[in-house]
This record gives C-alpha cells, sequence and structure tokens, in this order.
C-alpha cells in the first residue's frame, strides 16, 4: 500500500509540474540559460548573413530566413526577463588577469542579431515581438555589465548602443502602444553596471592579484626570496612584453622581491583617488578623470602603467551610454506626449532638455536630431528617423550622411 501511495504521489506531482509547465520556475540562474543558448547560437550557421542583411533597402526572402533561424533562440533567452534569481555568471576573481570571459563576445553577437530582428518584426506589423526582443537583449546587456569588471560594463555600452541603432533607424514603424510597451520595459530592466563600481574589482583583480602572487611565492618558498622571485617572473611575465620583466620589474626593483612587493602596493591610492572622481557632475566627472589619467601615465611605477585602467576613456562612453539612453527617453515621451513629454528628459550634461533639430538627407525631411551639451563630437547626437526612405547614418558628425 505504502509503495502505491508513493507512485500515486509521484504521478500527481508530475501531472501538476505539466499542467503548469516547467517554464514557470523563477529561481534560475538568468546565466545558466544564457550559456545554454549561446552554446546553441554558436551552432546556428546564420552567422555571416547577420551584418551582411543589417542595410539592405528591401526586406527579402533571405532576410527572413536568417531572423527566423534565430527564433528558438530568442524565445527560450525571453524567459530570463521573468527571473528572480541573480545573475552570476560563475567567474572566480582569484584567477586575476588570466580570467577568461568567453561570454562576453556572444552576448554582444546577440545585440547584433537583434538589431536585424527588430527591423524585420517591425516592417511585418509585429511589434511586439520587437520590443520583446529588444527589452531581452537590453536584459542581457544588464547582466553582463553588473559583474563590475570594467570589459563587461564596456560590453554593456556597446550592447546599449547597438540597441539604440535598431530602434533610433526604425522609429518611425513602432505604433504608439509598441513605444509604451518599451518605455515601462526600459524601466524596469534590472540594475547594470558602473566604472566607479569596476574600481574596486579592478584593484583587486589584477595590483591584488599580483600582491597575492608574490606572498604566495615567499610562503611556498619558505621566505628564500631569490627563489621566490624566480616563481614571481613567470606569473608577472602575463603583463606586457617578453622582456618587460628585465627592463621593468627587475631594474625598478633592484631584483628585490621586497621592493617588487611595495612597489604593486604603491598602485592603491591610485585606485582610492579614483572613486570620487565619478561622483562629480559628468563635464567636472571627466575633467578630474584625465587629470588623474596623466598622473598615472607620468609614474614611473611600472605596476601603475600596466595596471592601472584607462578610466578617462571608459568614462567617456560611459557618459555617452547615459546621453544615448536619456535621448531614447526623450524621444518616446516626445512621440507619445509631444513638447510636454519631451521637455521633462533632462540633458544629463546641462540643466535643460535637449536641443532637437531636424536631419534632413537629400532634400527630404527625415526626423528629428537630440543635441546634449556633451562636448563630445561623437556622442552629443542622435537622429530618430520618422519617414520611410534611404538609411542613413544617426550620430554623431555623419547625421545625414550615407551608410557605408
Amino acid at each position: 500500500m505504502k509503495a502505491k501511495l508513493t507512485l500515486f504521489t509521484l504521478l500527481m506531482a508530475y501531472t501538476v509540474s505539466a499542467q503548469q509547465g516547467w517554464t514557470d520556475r523563477t529561481d534560475i540562474n538568468p546565466a545558466l540559460i544564457y550559456w545554454k543558448e549561446f552554446l546553441l547560437i554558436a551552432e546556428n550557421s546564420n552567422h555571416e548573413q547577420v551584418n551582411a542583411n543589417h542595410d539592405k533597402p528591401i526586406l527579402d526572402q533571405e532576410y527572413g530566413i536568417v531572423v527566423h533561424a534565430y527564433d528558438e533562440h530568442f524565445q527560450r533567452l525571453s524567459k530570463v526577463r521573468k527571473l528572480t534569481a541573480k545573475c552570476d555568471w560563475g567567474n572566480d576573481f582569484a584567477e586575476g588577469p588570466t580570467l577568461l570571459l568567453p561570454h562576453l563576445s556572444p552576448a554582444k553577437r546577440t545585440s547584433q542579431i537583434t538589431r536585424l530582428r527588430v527591423r524585420y518584426y517591425l516592417e511585418n506589423d509585429q511589434p511586439d515581438q520587437a520590443v520583446e526582443d529588444l527589452l531581452t537583449t537590453f536584459t542581457l546587456a544588464r547582466h553582463v555589465g553588473v559583474e563590475s569588471i570594467l570589459i563587461n560594463l564596456l560590453i554593456e555600452i556597446a550592447m546599449n548602443g547597438i540597441l539604440l541603432d535598431a530602434i533610433a533607424e526604425n522609429f518611425h514603424l513602432f505604433p504608439d502602444e509598441a513605444l509604451r510597451d518599451l518605455r515601462n520595459g526600459l524601466k524596469s530592466l534590472p540594475k547594470g553596471g558602473n566604472i566607479s563600481a569596476t574600481i574596486w574589482t579592478e584593484r583587486h583583480f589584477m595590483a591584488g592579484w599580483v600582491e597575492k602572487k608574490i606572498l604566495d611565492a615567499l610562503k611556498i618558498t619558505n621566505g628564500d626570496k631569490t627563489k621566490a622571485i624566480q616563481i614571481i617572473e613567470s606569473k608577472i611575465g602575463t603583463f606586457g612584453k617578453a622582456d618587460d620583466w628585465e627592463n621593468l620589474f627587475m631594474k625598478k626593483s633592484n631584483g628585490s622581491i621586497d621592493d617588487l612587493l611595495k612597489l604593486v602596493q604603491a598602485t592603491y591610492p591610485y585606485y582610492q583617488e579614483a572613486i570620487p572622481l565619478f561622483q562629480l557632475p559628468p563635464q567636472e566627472s571627466l575633467d578630474a578623470i584625465e587629470v588623474h589619467g596623466r598622473k598615472v601615465k607620468e609614474s614611473d611605477n611600472p605596476f601603475v602603467n600596466m595596471l592601472f585602467p584607462a578610466l578617462s576613456k571608459a568614462r567617456l562612453k560611459e557618459l555617452a551610454n547615459r546621453v544615448r539612453m536619456a535621448m531614447l527617453e526623450a524621444a518616446i515621451e516626445y512621440r507619445l506626449e509631444g513638447k510636454t513629454g519631451f521637455e521633462r528628459v533632462i540633458d544629463p550634461f546641462s540643466e535643460s532638455p535637449f536641443k532637437m533639430t531636424r536631419v534632413i538627407y537629400k532634400n527630404k525631411d527625415r526626423g528629428f536630431v537630440l543635441t546634449s551639451e556633451f562636448n563630445d563630437a561623437v556622442y552629443n547626437r542622435q537622429a530618430f528617423v520618422e519617414t520611410p526612405g534611404e538609411r542613413f547614418m544617426l550620430w554623431g558628425k555623419t547625421i545625414g550622411t550615407p551608410r557605408k
């Protein structure tokens, strides 16, 4: 009787699970879904055709074939938006600069595929699918950036840029309801990364890793500094050229492992000094980080030059991303709420709305351009297409010029 009852219980549990569907789980680590899908996407034979189809003047049969080749991938990826568990990529930061990050390339590739799909579904009167794909990939970008590794954040920013282009170049094809869904979805995205948070990660990830290797070598050799320096030589060789050890590290430390350790530890104040610079207003932040960057460059400490990240360029891209995301918000508000909605969105580099002008392409008014007070000729302007026609460049100095 007991065995029958157990079997009955199992059958009932299976029946209930089947009725609910296994996809009801919300506690799955999103990275597990991403990893599995990246493996499957890598086997997809259509990668060569993705970029080749982006700027076709008219969607043809091949374009549709490439889009639909990724349908099942995106159906599974979209489940991540319903998950509540933290995205943990399983990286062991103890590996330091030897840590491999193979998920970054397929993540960025996913945003390029999304751009292709957005146009297809908008032109085929399926705006809901276009919005779903966008929000799915924006979510992936945030999950990539949240790891607080500088390269991860830069990939998140690059993915955002690709998705912003997908929206801007097809802006005229979004019905108002789809834009409302997109606006609401963007507001509910998970938290992404920021450079300020990466500074401490980089400190431990790079300089901290070198310090630990030195201390480990001393421990392994029972304090024999001659043997320890030989062990460290192979480890430090991870950075730069083969002759860096002799020309930089050994020369500067006089062959002393104690002095080598002091050189590494001398990098820590640079990280500490950098953190408050990210709390300043945007332009002040850029100026202060540039000054800090010159101090890094002028240092005669080879570890400072080699390990400290190029924060100036990274901060520029981070703020550019912030400006462009605000421009997207302003463009959506303009479409949905008119001038009143548009003026509610403030340019991060000023205390006022973006400046709006028209974009004329081949003597035709094709849309509007938003301009920021951001003093950067590449990232301070973004166009949004309002009428169909030949595709053209949408941002920076090249706005209104033919696609190359």
